[in-house]
């Protein structure tokens, strides 16, 4: 990767080894320079990235949601590079919806909205619900989510008893209950999407249950998950939420197609069109037309689709795994407000994050995950703060490091 950028038609491998290991020596890295570079973490290929600028003598290396999928510790390490960089003369222009980030590494604040610049702050002259303001003109506030237990019944949506995967998660145990968004929060790697990818039937566990509406039931994959009422909108909604290249419409019904299907198979287009308006119109999902491609729309948008797909099956519990990763703060605070909507209509809400304030904000009740346990258990999340969340999961992992 390192050599990429040169023309020669002769490579002098005993060169591009040096040139690779002095270039990671100048960030301060250790990385094996023969492993390929897709068995790398998010983190490491970043620092491959920024080690091959430094080989093209850069002078501005622009970091595009740089901290959207690598976790606290190595967005702090990510930060200490940018400062190194600094030191050497070389500018960074980071791109970040993460505003607590652009306070913390930034020098100046450009401001953009619709395609427009709105202006250039000091972070010193600037608050967040200030710098939220400009950036889409709205007054973003919010509530905590409070659950109405008395309006639903008491028995759970969902029952997890004793679930176990070797390598991943131990003795998981937690409840959803009607109108209820349960947040579970922890680190990459802490187990905390292996749990919800099974309770879908993406993950098959070792042992333990799983109960809908207090019936044990036997989830194997996907299909069997949504005969359950259940919904996953996963971390990746690239790769695994959309098919980027089909049109917004194919992308909201294809888990409902069947429902269209008239005698001998043939699709019945004005139920299908009218479908694809409706949640269209529904979530507000900014386009022309519903037979644009998906990859035509932000981020947020995209995620609109991603939800509308699931939300067409009518569920009863959706799991959200990153729901607002690298989306921008008003269509997180829009798609924050559909799923507190949904939760208040009795559906069962669980919310992944490692976003300490997103899920103080939409949840009423925190599981906390470190090293494939829950370690922690909050039943009102408004008694707690974010920065205790953040360090009760740093101490854990800390102290797993050091066993």
């Amino acid at each position: 990767n390192q050599m990429l950028e040169t023309n020669q038609q002769l490579v002098n491998w005993k060169k591009v080894r040096e040139t690779a290991k002095r270039a990671l020596s100048e960030i301060g890295e250790e990385i094996d320079i023969n492993e390929r570079v897709e068995n790398l973490s998010v983190a490491k290929k970043q620092l491959i990235a920024i080690s091959r600028a430094l080989t093209q003598n850069a002078k501005l290396i622009i970091m595009d949601e740089a901290t959207s999928a690598i976790t606290n510790e190595e967005v702090k390490h990510l930060f200490s590079i940018i400062l190194k960089l600094k030191e050497r003369g070389i500018s960074t222009l980071f791109v970040s919806h993460k505003l607590s980030e652009v306070f913390e590494i930034a020098e100046n604040i450009t401001i953009l909205r619709d395609g427009k610049l709105l202006g250039v702050y000091p972070p010193q002259g600037l608050t967040e619900e200030r710098l939220a303001y400009i950036m889409t003109g709205l007054n973003l506030e919010s509530e905590p989510y409070v659950y109405a237990s008395e309006r639903f019944s008491e028995t759970p949506l969902l029952d997890v008893k004793n679930l176990t995967k070797a390598g991943q998660y131990h003795d998981i145990n937690f409840q959803v209950r009607p109108g209820e968004i349960v947040g579970v929060i922890g680190l990459i790697g802490s187990g905390r999407t292996e749990v919800v990818e099974t309770i879908f039937g993406i993950n098959r566990p070792d042992s333990g249950c799983i109960c809908i509406n207090g019936e044990e039931v036997a989830i194997r994959n996907p299909r069997d998950a949504m005969g359950h009422g259940i919904a996953f909108l996963p971390e990746d909604r690239l790769t695994q939420g959309l098919f980027d290249v089909q049109s917004i419409g194919n992308n909201i019904v294809v888990t409902v197609i069947k429902n269209f299907l008239k005698r001998h198979k043939l699709l019945d287009l004005p139920a299908k069109n009218k479908c694809e308006h409706g949640w269209v119109k529904k979530l507000d999902i900014k386009t022309p037309t519903p037979k644009n491609p998906a990859n035509s729309l932000s981020g947020g948008n995209q995620q609109r689709v991603v939800i509308a797909k699931w939300l067409a099956t009518d569920p009863k519990l959706f799991i959200l795994d990153g729901p607002t990763i690298g989306i921008d703060i008003g269509s997180k605070h829009t798609i924050h407000e559909i799923i507190r909507d949904l939760a208040r209509q009795g559906m069962g809400i669980v919310i992944v994050s490692d976003e300490a304030q997103e899920i103080l904000d939409n949840c009423n009740r925190v599981l906390v995950m470190s090293n494939g346990k829950i370690i922690k258990e909050f039943d009102d999340s408004r008694t707690v703060e974010s920065e205790e969340l953040l360090d009760i999961v740093a101490r854990r992992v800390e102290a797993g490091a050091n066993a």
